[in-house]
């Protein structure tokens, strides 16, 4: 008899959770099928990762919001899923555009967590319920499901009508879901900026003794989509001709940024004279890629 009693309660507990041990469970599919490498050429991972981005974020989130089967009918629950999903992944790519690269694997990872939190929390909500309150879903409720949704599509008219929105629901999340996936090529570009002391845009070496030395900061970042090979050139420009202080390469990989400290030494007096920092892709081109200056004065010092 205990062994009838565990079994039912273990019955219970399945046909309570069926929904959202089945939801999470297709999110854990939908990351085999990008991980995996057969499973990512797979046509079928097109239909799972469809129904994640599309329609599982909204409804453990509505699981959560709403634990009680009074709370929101069948009909108002599927419909509300569908457009809290597309609203969920749409935020969700645009805070990753602001702290990572927004790319397949890091969307689906951020949809598969929050998939998980809504799971835990409705899970909890659900069952700090008595049992006879508790939402649950099962085959048997798509019946009383149908016979709520058929009165408000009665009639060929209103039947196309919810067919052609449902349609263009449809094509716009899948459009949403595809620019979430796979944006378009990142600009390139390439940061040039000097730091000085203390790594700040401030306090820099403007006032030189003839034969000191002081030091700067040279800050490169790079944007461009590729590891780059960085000439970098410095002069002084002033009194009627310009003399090379500096030269050197650096590598920086994409999404880098290198800082690199350059002792200046000037070799004449004069005032208001440029130091340019000139930086090249590669050493065969004639034209700086980008530049920067300080403007600097060199004077004898006192005897």
């Amino acid at each position: 008899m205990t062994g009838n009693n565990a079994r039912n309660a273990r019955g219970a507990a399945w046909r309570s959770n069926a929904d959202l041990i089945i939801v999470l469970g297709v999110s854990v599919v939908a990351i085999a099928f990008i991980a995996v490498p057969p499973l990512s050429n797979s046509i079928i991972r097109i239909a799972v990762e469809t129904s994640v981005l599309l329609f599982v974020p909204g409804y453990l989130l509505m699981a959560a919001i709403f634990p009680r089967k009074t709370e929101v009918g069948g009909f108002e629950r599927v419909a509300l899923s569908f457009g809290l999903s597309i609203a969920i992944v749409a935020l969700l790519a645009f805070a990753l555009n602001y702290g990572w690269n927004i790319s397949v694997q890091s969307v689906a990872t951020a949809v598969f967590l929050f998939n998980s939190a809504s799971a835990i929390v409705a899970y909890a909500r659900r069952h700090a319920l008595p049992p006879q309150e508790r939402l649950s879903v099962s085959f048997d409720a798509v019946v009383p499901l149908m016979r709520e949704l058929r009165p408000r599509i009665e009639g060929r008219l209103q039947r196309g009508l919810v067919i052609l929105l449902a349609i263009s629901i449809l094509f716009s999340a899948s459009a949403l879901a595809y620019s979430a996936i796979a944006p378009g090529p990142r600009e390139t570009y390439t940061e040039l900026y000097l730091l000085g002391a203390g790594g700040m845009m401030q306090d820099y070496p403007t006032n030189f003794t003839l034969g000191q030395n002081k030091s700067v900061n040279v800050a490169i970042a790079n944007h461009e989509n590729r590891e780059i090979n960085y000439s970098l050139v410095v002069q002084l420009t002033g009194s009627g001709r310009a003399t090379t202080l500096y030269t050197g390469h650096q590598r920086v990989a994409d999404g880098q940024t290198s800082v690199k400290e350059i002792s200046l030494k000037p070799d004449r007096t004069g005032t208001n004279m440029r130091i340019d920092f000139f930086l090249y892709l590669d050493s065969t081109t004639a034209t700086p890629y980008r530049q920067t200056y300080l403007l600097t004065h060199v004077t004898n010092g006192p005897k």
